[in-house]
């Protein structure tokens, strides 16, 4: 499973490049690797919930699932390879040019994925932002890196995972139980669209020593002084967008599927 091209690394798992046959044809894959030590139930655990949640999936802005495999304590899931790496570097990268027209298409490629995941599967992703989602060679959005997903329930509760920067703000006591919401979902997607217009990283002010500074950002929320993202520099309707998506009260962020007939109408009209 590592006989081929390490293409990214995290903190538990590895990706790897092959060259695959698939249907009689040759195809590039890629294999998100865990070194699973004996014994080690968590790490397990966090694997099988993937591929569970992997397997039920089939939208055409999901990566593919391909399969599963296990050999020797290491642990493999193989997907679809996107040939341009994932959203955070086309943003971030200024060799990259792309219009407000490429910036709707991708946010509507995005929250289809999210309605889809929300409406027809009742699964919540909960680590929506750019270098989780991936592009292909046509610069198609593909959501991926399940490895925090929730199946949702009746009344889900649960602890804070995902990424600080990116998840949605608890505007109430520490001590009351976590809400797994789809809005927080919607959330994140929200502040990837910031980006995608504003092509730097969203709350840049809470950045210290290139990490987010979640202690300060918290405490200017329970004290006000921070009430709301700044809204990015387009058009008014995406702003709007934007704006009610980001908004840090969940109860007042549409749905995933309500954000995405938006786009659609915005699209289809065009901006004012």
């Amino acid at each position: 499973m590592l006989d081929g091209e390490i293409i990214g690394q995290g903190s538990s798992s590895l990706v790897v490049v092959r060259n695959e046959s698939r249907s009689s044809k040759k195809v590039i894959t890629a294999f998100k690797c865990f070194l699973c030590e004996k014994g080690n139930v968590r790490k397990r655990k966090l694997y099988e919930k993937e591929v569970q949640a992997l397997q039920r999936l089939n939208h055409s802005n999901i990566v593919t699932y391909y399969g599963c495999n296990e050999s020797n304590g290491l642990l493999a899931i193989e997907i679809e390879y996107c040939e341009r790496g994932n959203l955070q570097k086309i943003i971030y990268d200024q060799k990259y040019v792309y219009s407000i027209t490429t910036v709707l298409t991708w946010a509507k490629q995005l929250f289809s994925a999210l309605s889809y995941l929300h409406q027809e599967r009742n699964i919540v992703h909960r680590d929506v932002k750019p270098a989780n989602i991936f592009v292909s060679k046509d610069f198609h959005l593909k959501l991926g890196d399940f490895g925090c997903v929730r199946q949702l329930e009746a009344t889900s509760t649960g602890t804070l995972v995902g990424t600080q920067r990116y998840m949605s703000p608890r505007m109430k006591s520490k001590e009351e139980p976590y809400k797994v919401s789809k809005r927080n979902d919607v959330y994140g997607a929200g502040l990837v669209l910031w980006e995608m217009v504003e092509r730097r990283s969203v709350f840049d002010e809470y950045t210290l020593d290139r990490n987010f500074d979640a202690n300060n950002f918290y405490i200017d929320i329970f004290t006000k002084k921070l009430t709301a993202l700044k809204p990015p520099d387009c058009f008014d309707e995406l702003k709007e967008l934007i704006v009610i998506t980001t908004n840090f009260d969940q109860k007042q962020r549409p749905s995933a599927s309500r954000v995405l007939a938006q786009l659609k109408e915005i699209i289809e009209v065009g901006p004012s």
